[in-house]
């Protein structure tokens, strides 16, 4: 179920200028081959994770993940922090990054330098809000969990969006705010 009250919340960060004004330490990695999980517009999602329950591209994405953290960022996993739905965590394997889950549906600050956000957000099924589309819903859910890290305390943070459509969200976003 939605809670319509925390997605009026979130979606309030879409033109909060306090984030507006911080744009410029967001770095989104644009890396074709970790990237390349994402490439379709349903990738992510959670159907596809259901889908991919015991399939190889789950084991790759954990890799991707893994792989981003270490060797992309060099990062301690004191620093890092990733987020998917929270029935999905399960699926994801991976050494090294386990302990940084952070759920979607809490609003606590975690305070890390480097995230990975590995969901690609749609209404459930049947489901409208009124004045608040579906891009709209996905950015603002992205856009919170990015708020929740150290940029709040005006330090960069480099981000690692395998969802092609998550990561253009974002892109424009910035690109529509800078």
């Amino acid at each position: 179920c939605i809670d319509s009250s925390k997605i009026a919340t979130n979606y309030k960060l879409i033109v909060d200028n306090d984030f507006k004004n911080k744009i410029q330490l967001i770095h989104i990695i644009d890396n074709a081959k970790l990237n390349s999980i994402g490439n379709d517009k349903y990738s992510l999602t959670k159907k596809w994770f259901y889908d991919n329950e015991n399939n190889k591209k789950l084991s790759q994405l954990g890799k991707n993940v893994v792989n981003y953290f270490r060797n992309i960022c060099g990062s301690k996993s004191s620093e890092c922090a990733w987020t998917t739905f929270d029935e999905i965590k399960q699926f994801i394997k991976g050494s090294g990054f386990r302990k940084g889950f952070e759920s979607l549906n809490k609003d606590n600050v975690f305070s890390k330098t480097y995230l990975a956000f590995l969901c690609n957000i749609y209404y459930p099924v049947n489901y409208k809000i009124e004045n608040i589309n579906e891009d709209g819903y996905a950015l603002s859910e992205m856009l919170q969990f990015i708020w929740r890290s150290a940029i709040r305390d005006g330090k960069e943070i480099w981000v690692y969006i395998p969802s092609i459509r998550m990561r253009n969200l974002l892109k424009q976003w910035i690109a529509q705010n800078s």
